[in-house]
Parts: C-alpha cells; structure tokens; sequence
C-alpha cells in the first residue's frame, strides 16, 4: 500500500527529474518550498526565459496525464 506520504515524495522526485532533463548544464532547478520550484536561468535574456515557461509547464502537464 502506497501512503499519501509516499506518493507525494514520488511526484517531488518527478518534477525534479523532470526539472534536469528539461534544463541546459548551467541552469540550476531547485524546490524553495512544498511543493514550490524555481528555475535559475543565467546567461538567459528575459525574451529566452519567457519562451522556455511555457515549454517547462507544458511538459509539467504531460508528464501530470501519463500516470
């Protein structure tokens, strides 16, 4: 039987992996809270950065409806 607590620590490890795959080398994802994750993007103009967001939530939402 898989606890609430459990499964919650599941979905954090997948959006963190989920985070790093999705991120160039030098970019660094981190969880600030919760269920709360920021994305350092350095050497990236906001245009850039403005782009990659909705790249980011959509593969969030894939990732979200495959299990």
């Amino acid at each position: 039987m898989t606890t609430a607590t459990q499964r919650g620590g599941k979905v954090l490890k997948d959006v963190g992996d989920t985070l790093r795959s999705g991120l160039r080398s030098g970019d660094f994802p981190a969880r600030i809270g919760g269920d709360e994750f920021a994305v350092l993007l350095p050497d990236t103009d906001f245009d850039a950065a403005r782009k990659f967001s909705p790249r980011l939530v959509e593969t969030l939402e894939k990732q979200d409806e495959e299990e």
